[in-house]
């Protein structure tokens, strides 16, 4: 009976460290895949900000076909805010995974103290048993 109780809390333990390794796992590649795409919003900010000088250049200079300037600057425009759309897609992004990755802080850090707990609890166990084990050979061995 007590062998089970403590086979139980074995098995649970087991089950524990799992959960707990596999949210370490995607806690790292939430952090890996921030880190990616922190690098492209990077990228695509200094390229929106290289398309509006671009733009800002283009409408300062005097040409003399207006039509290709106004084709440029259409064209300019629509790159630029293609980019502001993923540009700011990569931010939600970014916020979204900020947060999964404090919640899956918050679940590492539950399984971490259940896995403790856990542990002590077999520890105890196994020390009773040992214990029950000794009285049981001392009876059964007599005085």
């Amino acid at each position: 009976m007590l062998q089970d109780r403590v086979d139980q809390w074995a098995s649970g333990l087991k089950e524990e460290r799992a959960n707990h390794y596999k949210l370490q796992r995607d806690y790292e590649a939430a952090l890996s895949q921030q880190q990616r795409d922190k690098e492209e919003l990077i990228h695509l900010t200094c390229k929106n900000q290289q398309l509006a000088l671009e733009q800002k250049r283009a409408q300062g200079e005097p040409k003399d076909d207006h039509k290709k300037q106004r084709a440029q600057d259409n064209q300019s425009t629509a790159k630029f805010k293609q980019e502001q759309g993923k540009n700011n897609k990569l931010q939600k992004d970014l916020e979204v995974a900020l947060s999964q990755q404090h919640k899956d802080k918050e679940e590492l850090m539950l399984l971490t103290s259940k896995n403790l707990k856990l542990a002590l609890e077999l520890k105890r166990l196994r020390g009773e048993l040992k214990d029950d084990h000794k009285r049981q050979l001392k009876i059964t061995s007599g005085p």
